[in-house]
């Protein structure tokens, strides 16, 4: 038998002593297990920007560049919002129902999944909406399920931007990378903060206060 995972030990340690979100926690480890073998997969040239524009960003401590310049492996995320539905079927609720009709409507040529994460990525929020109408499920499980698909190839895309940094610090609470502000932090081995990007989840040194 293969050894548990660190996400499973967590899941573990948490339904301990919150045994009601076993089937949530259940979902998510397989969504983030389906995340990291769709990463391996993800094929795509980095982003090239020109060093004189680097360097002036990273003079005025300006992000490199805006969440819509990211470029994702659009094959690769087809490929996991496909998987990712599969696995919410097996949920028996609302996310079951909605992973059931957006397979139908990627199947049945009615939408094009290329178009939402394109939507998505520049924020077209009516676009969004008009496409989750046509499918029959609620905008949010729409950009659940986009997000979650693209996730794996905007995380290749920060890493691949990354480079540019240099090292340097940037100490703000606004990602370096894409400029999206943080949904955690935490603290490294040595006690130093870190904020984590909510959106390509590139983790950047801040101050400690």
């Amino acid at each position: 038998m293969a050894p548990d995972t660190p996400m499973e030990n967590s899941r573990d340690q948490i339904l301990k002593k919150r045994p009601a979100y076993t089937d949530i926690l259940n979902f998510y480890v397989q969504v983030f297990q389906a995340q990291e073998e769709n990463r391996q997969q993800i094929l795509m040239a980095p982003i090239s920007i020109d060093p004189s524009l680097v360097e002036k960003k990273l003079h005025h401590d300006k992000p490199l560049i805006n969440p819509n310049d990211f470029v994702i492996d659009q094959n690769a995320a087809v490929q996991l919002m496909t998987t990712l539905c599969d696995i919410a079927q097996n949920q028996h609720n609302a996310l079951s129902q909605a992973a059931v009709a957006l397979q139908a409507a990627i199947t049945d040529l009615r939408i094009d999944p290329g178009q939402v994460f394109d939507a998505l990525l520049n924020s077209h929020g009516e676009r969004l909406s008009s496409v989750s109408e046509t499918i029959g499920i609620s905008l949010e499980h729409l950009i659940m399920f986009s997000y979650l698909s693209m996730a794996p190839g905007v995380e290749v895309c920060a890493e691949q931007l990354s480079g540019y940094l240099k090292n340097r610090s940037h100490g703000k609470r606004f990602c370096p990378i894409c400029g999206n502000f943080p949904d955690l932090f935490f603290l490294d081995d040595k006690g130093k903060r870190h904020l984590r990007c909510s959106f390509c989840c590139h983790c950047w040194e801040v101050p400690r206060v």
